[in-house]
């Protein structure tokens, strides 16, 4: 039988709090007190999620991270830790965590994280056999000239990157931006560093054939790592599309 859950703590108590309630939500759970145990539990039963502490003897929780990840890049690994700090938070994101939760941890919180980590695999899984764009191009007119507006229709993440990457050539290709652009990310559910340096890389590439460029409909999670990692304010950003153009038709520059 496979497993749903693989938790890692060097805090006993926790690892059974932990296997105790998600046992109890129907998960189908391992847990282990030592890193270098999860390692080979993790090699052995392939848990769609692993849960793991960052502070702990032998390993710590960001060196299990890169570990499980070189067996498996699409692992989803949430960290909880009671020492958190910015700049935990910060290389656990840039080594891509799924997420990063502070101890006590709120355990209904917890699980929906666990849930939207499925989610994500499983659209993973299925997305080869979907069609459809990754990157759309429109046009719409403010007050005082002609707006692109960009939306992305899927995650940014190393196995997304491809696709946007494509598309993004095309759209330069047959030159019809205009020089006033809105990058909406209102379907962009995850992100992470792969994804975080294509937007920062696209972003740049427009900035230097003198496009203005505004992001906007950022969802609450992307929001949050924008900010963990510091670049929200590298970026223009507005809260919707509405507000966007309404930014751009009054900047004068």
């Amino acid at each position: 039988m496979s497993h749903d859950l693989l938790v890692v703590d060097d805090e006993l108590e926790i690892c059974g709090e932990l296997s105790v309630y998600f046992n109890r939500k129907g998960y189908r759970v391992l847990a282990t007190s030592d890193a270098t145990e999860a390692l080979k539990l993790y090699r052995q039963e392939k848990p769609v999620v692993v849960i793991t502490d960052y502070s702990m003897p032998e390993i710590n929780g960001i060196e299990l991270l890169k570990k499980i990840k070189a067996i498996n890049r699409m692992a989803q690994v949430i960290f909880v830790s009671g020492r958190a700090s910015i700049r935990v938070a910060v290389d656990a994101l840039k080594a891509d965590a799924f997420d990063f939760l502070e101890k006590p941890v709120d355990l209904t919180l917890l699980e929906r994280k666990v849930k939207e980590a499925m989610e994500r695999v499983r659209s993973a899984a299925v997305e080869p056999v979907r069609r459809g764009i990754a990157m759309e191009h429109e046009t719409t007119t403010g007050l005082n000239r002609r707006i692109s507006i960009l939306t992305l229709h899927v995650d940014l993440d190393d196995f997304q990157s491809p696709r946007i990457q494509e598309a993004f050539r095309d759209i330069l290709r047959q030159n019809v931006l205009e020089k006033d652009i809105v990058l909406s990310l209102q379907n962009v559910k995850y992100i992470n560093n792969v994804g975080l340096n294509f937007l920062v890389e696209m972003v740049n590439r427009l900035k230097d054939r003198s496009f203005r460029v505004v992001l906007t409909d950022l969802g609450s999670n992307l929001d949050q790592y924008l900010r963990t990692l510091g670049y929200h304010t590298f970026f223009w950003i507005e809260s919707g599309l509405k507000t966007a153009v309404e930014a751009l038709d009054q900047d004068q520059r």
